[in-house]
């Protein structure tokens, strides 16, 4: 067994949280169709497929919507940003 590789990851669909590393999704928009995960912990669905691919190093401890990725990696550069923003579909 490797070192542990914490993965911190955006996800760009609306989603219910109660913690840093859940995310339960709310439902499919932008055209995805995805069977079997609304509802779920995409967070623990993808900690799954890491390990079905044998990626068992990689862990997902926090997950974010696209805007406050967007004000995190603007602050990690800037620590005076304060909005994020996403324009898109």
């Amino acid at each position: 067994p490797g070192k542990p590789y914490l993965l911190g990851h955006t996800f760009s669909f609306p989603f219910l949280s109660h913690s840093a590393n859940e995310a339960i999704l709310i439902v499919w928009t932008k055209e995805i169709k995805t069977s079997q995960v609304e509802g779920r912990d995409v967070n623990r669905l993808l900690a799954g497929a890491l390990n079905r691919r044998g990626l068992h190093e990689v862990r997902p401890v926090a997950i974010a919507n696209d805007a406050v990725s967007t004000l995190l990696a603007a602050a990690y550069a800037d620590p005076h940003a304060d909005i994020g923003s996403i324009c898109a579909t």
